[in-house]
């Protein structure tokens, strides 16, 4: 009908990061129905936030090569390895700090 517009579901990507994969998120969504922001939202959003300080960090450091690498390396990382690249092969870089992104 004209003026009415359909209404529209927005999905939501649920679970850790380590476990499953978009289509595991998907079949989360249609069981649960509702999204948890610290347990599905926040960490995604933490792991952009740690992704984006490290790739800026590591472009001016080293250069856009380093950086791109860095960051196909982060998307596949968990915290704890991702933690450990950063301080065991990533001199100059500085830890994810709450404190650091001001």
């Amino acid at each position: 009908m004209p003026g009415n517009k359909p209404e529209r579901r927005i999905g939501s990507v649920s679970g850790s990061l380590s476990n499953g994969g978009p289509g595991q998120a998907l079949e989360n969504d249609q069981e649960q129905g509702e999204l948890d922001f610290f347990n599905d939202v926040f960490p995604l959003l933490l792991k952009d936030m740690q992704y984006v300080f490290y790739t800026t960090q590591a472009t001016k450091l080293y250069g856009n090569s380093y950086a791109h690498l860095l960051g196909e390396m982060l998307v596949r990382l968990g915290a704890e390895a991702t933690e450990n690249l950063i301080v065991n092969d990533c001199p100059g870089i500085e830890l994810f700090r709450w404190e650091n992104i001001a």
